[in-house]
């Protein structure tokens, strides 16, 4: 039990100190022959994964075989598939016949020998084994987990956001087009339990005491998404009673068990407080699941993964649960066709925990939080990043804490938490299960709320720089203090209304670039204070 709680502090000690660096460094670079959208690619359109793995984890290695069901989008003779270099090709068959292929690199060029019409569905399947990348620092520096538990257990697990799901499978790996849905058939060593995205639909013998799990998706689901996990599990089934009735799954290490289904009554008000704020859980039919892993966590689609050591962070709450299925919504749902728009994954799921927070304790609280938060913002790389070459390049993490930020003055903007929270709920039902690009979100959201936020948006995703604001105070000496407010290093179409919720009343306000606004208030009213909790602002003071 000793060396079992050093390791959890160990662990959770790890993840603190990693977080400000989620990004650091990144993939720059690495793949980026993944975000190109050639012809190729482009010319088809995936329908369904039928994939089938085999876990040897005595060899740390993998072997199986997809399944692809594609339509075209235009005519064409090739195409291509990715899988990463150090994986082997098997046989590739089209209509039960061997098809020929060129292999560059990580891209695999199918030769089909009749032209694929246009609209038209057409099947491949594509043999694959190897030892595929062994994760460095999962989930960021991702590939296979291959590990142990506490009794001596294989426990596997796969996490590969920025490596790309072709660093182990052999698929379309690009962001804009996701499988409608998906069959998994996860064959893993006797009395080990296989737990994969979707719904288990059969449990079945393998050779060589083997055991085959089939788990079905039955929604869209993007490539990184697709989960790998294998352990002596116990079994956890609850209900959650929303707006419909939604099973949950909880697969958790046997001697976990007591502890998990105590402490995952948390997932409750997380379900609760998102369905509050976003509308209801987006993939019903495949149901909510936890898999525990020996990583500190990832948004699995429909089986998110959990290696928190069921631990609660200073503000009472479990960070893994609540921002990895906050990612349901923001990540899973609604998707980014590229992943230099991964602000909208990052900044709308970091936002959530604060109105998680919000929901089942206080809006005081929840302020707290994201006063946290905001010591984390470093301004070292834009939040957009530039498409069509797989960045992951960030070197900070703004993506979430000033991402965030940028949505919290947003609602302080507005002033107006009915239009506000109507238009996150609007936002996903407006693009549930479909991919969406930073200007289709920033129109939405102006359209919506009736406020033109694209010179904001300029401002805080491609700026390496907050808005300084210079203040000048002249105490008047009767109790009144003269306010000088100017911005700089803002965009020139810039403005920042302000609501000054005074002992006197409401005093509105608009800042905006190269103009001074006056303000007059009394000595009991901290301006500076008020602006640091609900603005994202470089405040400069000044004498009078």
């Amino acid at each position: 039990m000793l060396f079992r709680t050093i390791r959890y502090v160990f662990a959770a000690l790890l993840c603190v100190f990693s977080m400000p660096q989620l990004w650091a460094g990144g993939t720059k670079g690495k793949r980026p022959e993944l975000g190109k959208p050639d012809m190729a690619r482009t010319s088809y359109d995936v329908l369904h994964y039928d994939i089938g793995v085999r876990l040897m984890p005595d060899q740390k290695a993998i072997s199986g075989q997809n399944r692809i069901r594609f339509r075209m989008r235009l005519p064409a003779r090739m195409l291509r598939l990715d899988l990463a270099e150090n994986m082997l090709v098997g046989e590739i068959l089209f209509k039960g016949q061997p098809l020929p292929y060129v292999r560059r690199g990580a891209k695999l060029y199918l030769q089909f020998p009749e032209l694929l019409h246009r609209d038209s569905i057409y099947r491949v399947s594509i043999s694959f084994s190897g030892r595929p990348q062994i994760a460095v620092k999962p989930p960021w520096e991702g590939g296979f987990v291959w590990s142990k538990d506490f009794v001596g257990n294989d426990w596997i697990g796969m996490a590969c956001e920025s490596l790309g799901a072709s660093s182990w499978l052999p698929c379309k790996d690009l962001w804009s087009d996701e499988a409608d849905s998906m069959d998994m058939h996860l064959t893993v060593p006797g009395g080990l339990t296989g737990v994969s995205n979707g719904r288990l639909i059969s449990t079945l013998p393998a050779d060589s005491g083997f055991t085959t799990f089939h788990w079905q998706v039955r929604n869209p689901i993007n490539h990184y998404n697709i989960s790998i996990n294998a352990g002596r599990y116990a079994h956890i089934s609850d209900t959650f009673n929303g707006p419909e009735p939604l099973s949950l799954d909880y697969y958790v290490l046997e001697y976990n068990r007591a502890e998990a289904q105590q402490h995952f009554v948390e997932v409750h008000g997380m379900l609760k407080a998102y369905t509050h704020y976003f509308g209801p859980y987006p993939f019903p039919e495949d149901g909510y699941k936890l898999v525990e892993t020996p990583y500190w966590g990832m948004e699995h689609q429909s089986c998110i993964a959990y290696g928190n050591h069921y631990q609660n962070n200073p503000f009472g709450f479990d960070f893994i649960i609540i921002h990895e299925s906050g990612h349901e919504w923001f990540a899973n749902s609604i998707t980014a066709y590229d992943p230099a728009d991964m602000w909208i994954h990052e900044s709308f799921t970091t936002y959530g925990e604060s109105l998680y927070l919000e929901y089942t304790r206080s809006k005081t609280l929840a302020l707290e939080y994201l006063l946290e938060q905001k010591k984390k913002i470093k301004n070292k790389s834009p939040m957009q990043g530039p498409r069509n070459v797989y960045y992951h390049g960030w070197k900070d993490s703004d993506i979430y804490y000033k991402g965030t930020w940028l949505l919290h003055s947003m609602r302080s903007v507005l002033n107006n938490d009915s239009l506000w929270f109507a238009a996150l709920q609007k936002l996903n039902t407006q693009f549930r299960l479909q991919m969406v690009n930073s200007e289709q979100v920033i129109d939405f959201l102006s359209a919506e709320t009736q406020y033109q936020w694209a010179p904001f948006f300029k401002q805080y995703l491609n700026n390496t720089h907050l808005p300084e604001l210079k203040i000048k105070a002249l105490d008047l000496g009767n109790g009144r203090i003269q306010y000088t407010l100017k911005l700089s290093r803002v965009n020139k179409d810039f403005k920042l209304p302000l609501h000054l919720n005074t002992k006197a009343g409401q005093i509105p306000a608009l800042l905006q670039a190269g103009t001074e606004t006056v303000l007059l208030l009394d000595t009991d009213f901290d301006l500076y204070d008020y602006l640091n909790k609900y603005y994202v602002l470089r405040v400069q003071r000044g004498g009078g």
